[in-house]
């Protein structure tokens, strides 16, 4: 049996509300050794305003992406259809060469997603291994769009070839279109390096924070450059944003990932606190107080995310005020306890 399937493990329950992060996040997580890299990579993100193709106005958010045992290689989409390159056959090669592949798709011509035969959207793929005995391939996504339950599948040879082609042709007739959307022109090849720059100290973590709190970049900025802003600043960008789209009554375009963000952050920092607790904390009822903090906070995030997607279903003004009013409690709370978990860092 031809067989391939490079080590993944879900990334359930941490950072998932992005399939660019989600990807790097189970390769990580396949190696538990070097985890301490999470803890790095997503201390930082960073928050757009910007605006979708017709006009709405989105926040997009990004995290620092850049982790030092995880390589990535970009090959460039037109080269592969340039040199008439055997789709099935690259994918293949490159799995057998130990690179995960990630790449874009049309994904109404997969059966797996939600919109299968529906609505045509756009949106990156996963793959870490393939069966030709079955002819499938293995990958992950978010393939019912549910948001917060990133999953892993089998996809057919067939179907994914049908995708990938589909998305290159509707580009290939819109070529304005083509140039908006940078993010769909490469093929993402990465791998893992069994050695890495351990670079994680409780220093550079109370950093950190207290760059996050200050609304600054990794390197300490506040420039808000582009309508680029840092940490904290997620708080009033939602505030602004939701009063955006009440205002102009735009509840179908309600854009929840970056209320699901802020919820991931409070899971990521219980995560990150567990963390210290367990390794460097000689004390560890302070931080177990923390810990409690951060899992009731995510709770609460989590009821506010749900809200958003009632909002966006039926556009009813209650859970607005309900949303904002949680977000308040969040904006508030976040502070102080992120800032107690500060100064309980410098006394370890």
């Amino acid at each position: 049996m031809n067989k391939k399937v490079l080590p993944v493990k879900s990334p359930n329950g941490f950072l998932t509300y992005k399939p660019f992060d989600s990807t790097r996040i189970s390769v990580l997580l396949a190696q538990d050794k070097l985890c301490k890299e999470i803890y790095e990579n997503f201390m930082y993100f960073s928050v757009e305003k910007c605006a979708y193709d017709n006009g709405v106005m989105k926040l997009e958010c990004h995290y620092k992406e850049q982790f030092s045992s995880i390589g990535e290689k970009r090959v460039p989409i037109d080269l592969i259809l340039d040199m008439d390159m055997d789709f099935i056959k690259f994918c293949k090669k490159s799995l057998d060469k130990e690179f995960y592949v990630f790449l874009p798709i049309e994904t109404s011509e997969i059966s797996n997603y939600i919109n299968y035969k529906k609505k045509p959207v756009y949106h990156h793929i996963f793959i870490y291994g393939y069966n030709d005995d079955e002819r499938v391939f293995y990958c992950s996504e978010f393939f019912a769009f549910s948001n917060d339950k990133y999953s892993y599948q089998t996809v057919s040879y067939d179907e994914l070839k049908a995708a990938f082609y589909k998305l290159q042709r509707e580009l290939d007739e819109d070529s304005l279109s083509k140039e908006k959307m940078q993010w769909l022109k490469d093929v993402h090849l990465l791998h893992s390096y069994t050695e890495y720059r351990d670079r994680f100290t409780i220093n550079r973590l109370i950093v950190g924070l207290q760059n996050y709190l200050d609304k600054r970049d990794n390197n300490g900025n506040k420039d808000y450059i582009k309508n680029l802003y840092y940490g904290y600043a997620i708080y009033d960008l939602c505030d602004i944003y939701i009063e955006y789209i009440v205002s102009n009554n735009f509840y179908y375009h309600f854009d929840m990932r970056p209320f699901l963000l802020i919820k991931d952050r409070f899971h990521y920092m219980k995560i990150q606190s567990e963390f210290v607790r367990e390794n460097y904390a000689s004390d560890s009822s302070e931080v177990n107080q923390i810990i409690d903090e951060f899992i009731r906070l995510e709770k609460e995030a989590r009821k506010m995310f749900h809200l958003t997607i009632k909002y966006t279903m039926r556009g009813e003004n209650k859970n607005v005020t309900k949303i904002l009013e949680i977000l308040d409690i969040l904006k508030s709370e976040d502070y102080a306890v992120t800032s107690r978990y500060i100064e309980c860092l410098k006394h370890i």
